[in-house]
């Protein structure tokens, strides 16, 4: 812009018009600025130099003298100063300090979390579906699959349907595995003695076996066992499944003998339990195995 542009553009600019520019200059530099032909007409005019930002006030031209002027102009929005004052309310702070005073509407895009996502109390998502959530509290919900999913590789109480089965699932991080967290649960036992190496009896009083007779069961984990008896020798009650031993549970007194830290997979087919041969003679003997399932 010529410097001649500049004075016409500041004569026609007033407060009435919208707008008014202080300047009646603008100069690149200090040394275009003290090079300028200034008369005696010019004084009490304002000049801006762009490469400091900054206004200049002619105060004489014998010797030609500039006085700054307010400092340094703000050029740009990070030099305004109470850039830190909280009065801006509308705006949301990145620091997350102020808690929100409405519904944040988001209108088909989304909400990236980077890291995890500490809620503190509802999302409304007013029919909307919450998609590649990643963590909430710390914890994985990876949606409904068909298969136990490894990425991201799942951590303890991590979440996911699987849909194949119909069953919410969690990660067991003891034992590095996916399961269902309905467990389901299986009885046996006998009224009376049962010798070593005698299968226990179902619920409706059949005899098990090693091959035909036992309780059916989907695919699945016995977690826990529990044995309650009213003798105290010593002897082990085995779990089979499908006629191999998968988890056992040693009792010598009596009363109730449970473990939880049980950790037997089996495939679809039949539960049954025995006293082990070798082991005592067992009375009124009652079972109960805690399954859950896998996918």
């Amino acid at each position: 812009m010529a410097q001649s542009d500049c004075n016409a553009l500041h004569s026609a600019q007033t407060v009435s018009d919208g707008i008014h520019i202080i300047q009646a200059f603008v100069f690149g530099t200090a040394a275009a600025r003290l090079a300028f032909p200034v008369t005696a007409a010019d004084i009490g005019k304002v000049a801006f130099q762009i490469d400091n930002e900054s206004f200049f006030l002619l105060t004489s031209i014998t010797p030609v003298s500039w006085t700054a002027i307010g400092g340094a102009a703000v050029g740009t929005h990070g030099g305004l100063p109470g850039l830190l004052d909280d009065d801006h309310p509308q705006y949301l702070r990145v620091d997350g300090y102020r808690a929100m005073a409405g519904d944040l509407r988001m209108d088909g895009y989304a909400i990236e979390c980077v890291g995890g996502m500490d809620m503190k109390g509802d999302i409304d998502m007013a029919g909307f579906d919450l998609l590649d959530v990643g963590e909430i509290n710390n914890q994985q919900f990876y949606g409904p699959l068909v298969a136990d999913p490894i990425d991201p590789v799942p951590e303890d109480g991590d979440l996911y349907y699987n849909i194949a089965i119909g069953e919410l699932m969690f990660f067991d991080g003891s034992r590095s595995k996916w399961l269902s967290i309905k467990p389901y649960t299986i009885q046996a036992g006998r009224n009376g003695n049962t010798n070593p190496g005698t299968f226990y009896r179902a619920v409706n009083g059949m005899v098990m076996n090693d091959a035909t007779r036992g309780i059916p069961a989907p695919r699945g984990t016995i977690v826990s066992l529990s044995l309650s008896r009213t003798d105290a020798d010593a002897t082990t009650l085995e779990a089979l499944a499908n006629g191999a031993v998968v988890a056992t549970l040693a009792h010598s007194a009596a009363g109730a003998t449970r473990d939880d830290t049980i950790d037997a997979d089996f495939t679809d087919g039949l539960l049954s339990f025995r006293n082990i041969l070798g082991g005592s003679q067992t009375s009124n003997v009652q079972i109960v195995a805690l399954v859950r399932r896998r996918a």
